[in-house]
């Protein structure tokens, strides 16, 4: 399907548990995913390439080129995917991937003590994320965020009923994925695995730090921006 601004590329579905429908499986190419994914791409080059001479003569380069490899690939999948459930494997796969890249030298007692405390705030972004998902799913019956996008863009003026309370559906989202947003970003008062992460080898650390990880929280915003 092509528009004045986006290309979208359909893939195929697939079934997932829980859902009674097919999931699609759509890429989005617009200005957003292009340039954020020619950012990436851009940064891992040359992380990689570096990579190849920073670590020359260690035995380990081939684990440290397949880990950053898996940390771009989820990194791409995050924001080429315009399917809620794939977008979410992405922002795992980098999550995951981030917390075997900071444990790398993983004999060091501190090594392995910053990387978990990196993956306790991954997780609890990724919990609250899948909590958002979840209430976009459960009132609009669309996993594909093009649709999510539009149907935000009108007034909804649907409730979220928890007991005696009610809370706005968008309200409630939007806090939501400011607050998965906060933690993956490590923005200031949810930074603190943030410094410990140093502990990853040189290049990974670039590749975290620079324009993948930390700002896959803010590419969520923007693409979930009429939210």
């Amino acid at each position: 399907m092509i528009d004045n601004n986006s290309i979208s590329i359909y893939l195929g579905d697939f079934n997932v548990i829980y859902f009674s429908d097919k999931v699609p499986f759509k890429l989005l190419m617009n200005k957003l995913t292009f340039g954020f994914g020619y950012l990436t791409l851009s940064i891992a080059l040359f992380v990689l390439l570096y990579s190849l001479f920073y670590f020359r003569g260690e035995p380990t380069i081939e684990r440290l080129s397949t880990l950053l490899m898996l940390f771009v690939n989820g990194m791409l999948i995050l924001i080429y995917s315009d399917t809620l459930i794939i977008a979410f494997i992405g922002w795992e796969l980098i999550g995951v991937t981030s917390f075997f890249l900071i444990n790398y030298w993983g004999s060091r007692p501190d090594t392995f003590k910053a990387a978990l405390k990196a993956l306790a705030f991954n997780a609890f972004s990724d919990l609250i994320l899948f909590a958002a998902f979840c209430l976009c799913y459960n009132l609009l019956r669309s996993v594909e965020i093009s649709t999510i996008n539009v149907a935000f863009s009108e007034e909804i003026d649907t409730k979220l009923e928890i007991g005696q309370l009610k809370f706005s559906y968008p309200v409630t989202v939007s806090v939501l994925l400011l607050i998965a947003a906060s933690v993956k970003s490590a923005q200031i008062g949810l930074h603190l695995w943030l410094p410990d992460s140093m502990e990853a080898p040189a290049p990974a650390s670039a590749l975290i730090h620079s324009a993948t990880l930390v700002s896959a929280g803010i590419f969520l915003l923007v693409r979930l921006s009429p939210i």
